[in-house]
């Protein structure tokens, strides 16, 4: 079976029936956002939960790459100054993650600089090679069961490829800068075209698929 290969840019599309359906639960997921935006605007335990969300969240991706650390070693070990490499690497991407919402709530637009930047403050000092801190990719991998190409059931656009889709990604994030729309040309007409001006919870969503594809 040939695996699924690159990812087409942005903006995505859905099938009309499918678009139906996501908007409806887009309003549901809406209101209960706002709701809970709400009662967290007026509570004195608001900070609290942030950092204690930003800390399980740190957690919870780590472990994606391996590390083994767990929410309550972090909250047990948070005073010790001599930490081990991988409760390095979760307090680096609760670092990363702080850096990003301040820049972003300062006005840094959601773009490649911004990437490259966090990925710099979230591999220092981590495991294995910084040769490619702060840097795209520079070789070809793939994701499947074993270490083997031929296993292979995903691969990602080649590494020259990847800061063009960056920019179409960040275009898509931010709009065009000069107010222009996206291209669309690749997309079905058939189709619900998904492009900048959607709501944002739908835009975090395609973002954070494009992102990780």
């Amino acid at each position: 079976m040939s695996p699924i290969r690159g990812i087409k840019k942005l903006p995505a599309s859905v099938n009309k029936e499918l678009a139906s359906e996501l908007f409806i639960k887009l309003a549901l997921v809406s209101s209960n956002i706002s709701r809970l935006d709400e009662k967290l605007r007026h509570s004195v335990v608001k900070s609290d939960l942030v950092n204690t969300l930003a800390l399980k969240e740190s957690v919870q991706s780590t472990k994606i790459e391996g590390t083994q650390v767990t929410f309550t070693d972090m909250i047990n070990d948070k005073h010790i100054s001599k930490q081990k490499a991988e409760h390095r690497e979760v307090l680096n991407y609760r670092k990363a993650l702080a850096l990003g919402q301040e820049r972003i709530q300062n006005g840094y637009p959601l773009k490649t600089r911004l990437i490259l930047d966090l990925h710099k403050v979230l591999m220092k000092d981590a495991r294995g090679t910084h040769a490619s801190s702060g840097e795209f990719r520079k070789v070809p991998n793939w994701i499947g069961p074993t270490k083997r190409f031929e296993d292979a059931v995903y691969v990602p656009v080649d590494a020259d490829e990847i800061e063009n889709h960056m920019e179409n990604w960040g275009i898509f994030a931010n709009k065009h800068p000069y107010g222009e729309t996206m291209d669309t040309t690749h997309l079905s007409k058939d189709e619900f075209i998904l492009d900048e001006t959607t709501h944002p919870l739908l835009k975090v969503a395609i973002l954070h698929a494009q992102f990780e594809s």
